[in-house]
């Protein structure tokens, strides 16, 4: 059974900042958790964008998601992993992946022979369940590698709409980088795609994620009637916590 928690988070929405005691949350979903080696399992699919086309999608939009086919043990902290079936570690092959907390995207690299291809490493979360209401995306995006590598950029989509793209640097820090705190409205057909893009080069580019989906305690509203993801707002210096439930 999935484990569930309460969180408690400062929330910006509508314009007016909500006291984090005051909005206990229950956690749906977690990238971190819950990621398998079955994909579609508890709403997660791993995958990549790679700009194709083909049957009229949009390229590097959620029209152009392609599941990665291979999971395997990794000897990095990155167990397990999704990615392509040929490594970019071997000539021609390809650096995208995604594993527990993590993601890397392909592109040129310099002095390698892995395929120089761009694809964004995607996380893609659709709601297994039948619920309808308000909830909140928490996401935490943040440099793995340390100082090296040129940064990456990402693309978060609701539904198949664009609500928030930008650029993480390079930082030695283990710290999140980019905190985001989403409200939505969800349904039984809700999908986010959470993508991962090179920027010059994909040289380092291994990315810290934070992926959660979370809903409100019975009895608490999360957003007024019409604030929307027109109301998106960074949160930044977000207070979490999180205690188990029973």
């Amino acid at each position: 059974m999935h484990q569930f928690w309460r969180a408690a988070a400062c929330v910006v929405a509508c314009g007016v900042g909500m006291n984090a005691a005051a909005m206990p949350m229950d956690l749906l979903a977690s990238f971190a958790d819950d990621i398998e080696p079955i994909q579609g399992n508890n709403g997660w699919s791993y995958g990549f964008y790679d700009g194709d086309s083909d049957f009229g999608s949009l390229p590097f939009t959620p029209d152009d998601f392609e599941t990665l086919p291979v999971i395997e043990p990794n000897p990095s902290a990155f167990d397990p992993i999704w990615r392509q079936p040929v490594s970019g570690l071997v000539p021609g092959g390809f650096f995208t992946g995604v594993g527990k907390g993590y993601a890397h995207p392909n592109g040129p690299v310099p002095g390698v022979a892995s395929a120089d291809d761009e694809q964004w490493a995607v996380i893609r979360w659709s709601n297994p369940t039948a619920l309808f209401g308000d909830a909140l995306l928490d996401i935490g995006l943040g440099d793995w590698d340390g100082n090296s590598g040129d940064g990456v950029g990402y693309e978060l989509f609701v539904d198949g709409a664009s609500v928030d793209s930008g650029t993480i640097s390079n930082s030695a820090s283990t710290d999140f980088q980019v905190e985001l705190l989403v409200p939505i409205q969800l349904t039984p057909t809700t999908e986010i795609d959470l993508a991962i893009r090179p920027l010059a080069t994909a040289a380092n580019d291994a990315t810290r994620v934070r992926f959660d989906v979370l809903v409100p305690e019975p009895g608490v509203m999360l957003m007024a009637t019409g604030c929307g993801l027109s109301m998106l707002r960074r949160c930044n210096g977000m207070h979490r916590q999180r205690a188990r439930i029973g």
